[in-house]
């Protein structure tokens, strides 16, 4: 789901952000990168969220007089196994010490900024959001025959055939590799149309085919967790807030490029 709230709450200084002096400095930090589009495949719009990222941690860091003890020791000790893991005997190939750190730590950065900028409005981002925050184990079977879907439905209905079996067997889309069946994901994160026809249900009843685009579908509810009010919650609208700020930047700054 697209966060368009994002652009009512941060929309007022991305502009005033992307200054003439960032955009020459995109230029010239990205030149090489984007040679490389010439011979091999480069996603020009995530190079610029990745350097757009690195920016802004660079500034908050740089305003805040940047400590990395304003960590917990074990957020640090963390982001440090986590560049092991990823670079292993490379790391002596990173850049400096201090780079490395506001990298680890860059999400941290990040979080601790909007926090402290907006996170007044993620209460009122939430109730606007809330039906998107469940959690929902459900199941979806796609096909692109009406008559098909509807002996489906019957056979569900009535046979001692798993919904996951019928899947396998039947499905056309691309849920089919995994038995149709969602297990406790965001509700947003479910495919378009489906929220609408969850909706209607109780917990194990399959709602009869409907037309969602080009397919007929079935879906089944098997459980619904109301989302909370709570850190991670809070945490995750957080996370997705400063990813669409990141977003909207990235687009700014690519028409400078074109």
């Amino acid at each position: 789901m697209s966060s368009d709230l994002s652009r009512v709450f941060l929309k007022s200084d991305i502009l005033e952000w992307c200054t003439i002096e960032r955009k020459e400095r995109l230029r010239l930090d990205c030149k090489s990168i984007f040679e490389l589009a010439y011979w091999i495949p480069v996603d020009k719009l995530s190079v610029i969220r990745a350097w757009v990222k690195k920016e802004k941690v660079k500034q908050i860091s740089a305003e805040d007089s940047f400590n990395v003890q304003n960590f917990e020791d074990a957020q640090y000790n963390a982001a440090l196994n986590k560049r092991d893991n990823l670079f292993g005997d490379l790391s002596s190939f990173l850049p400096s010490r201090e780079d490395q750190d506001l990298r680890l730590l860059s999400d941290l950065i990040l979080q601790d900024w909007a926090q402290r900028e907006w996170g007044h409005k993620i209460e009122s981002l939430y109730l606007d959001r809330k039906k998107y925050l469940d959690k929902v184990s459900c199941g979806l079977l796609r096909v692109k025959d009406k008559y098909l879907a509807t002996e489906i439905y019957h056979r569900i209905k009535s046979d001692n055939i798993s919904f996951e079996e019928l899947s396998w067997q039947f499905g056309q889309g691309p849920e089919r590799k995994f038995g149709g069946i969602y297990n406790n994901v965001l509700a947003e994160s479910l495919p378009q149309g489906m929220l609408p026809l969850l909706a209607k249900l109780k917990i194990g009843e399959v709602v009869k085919p409907h037309v969602l685009g080009k397919w007929f579908v079935i879906v089944q509810l098997k459980e619904l967790v109301p989302a909370k009010f709570n850190e991670d919650t809070s945490n995750y609208i957080m996370s997705t807030e400063i990813n669409a700020w990141i977003d909207c930047v990235a687009k700014e700054l690519s028409t400078s490029l074109e």
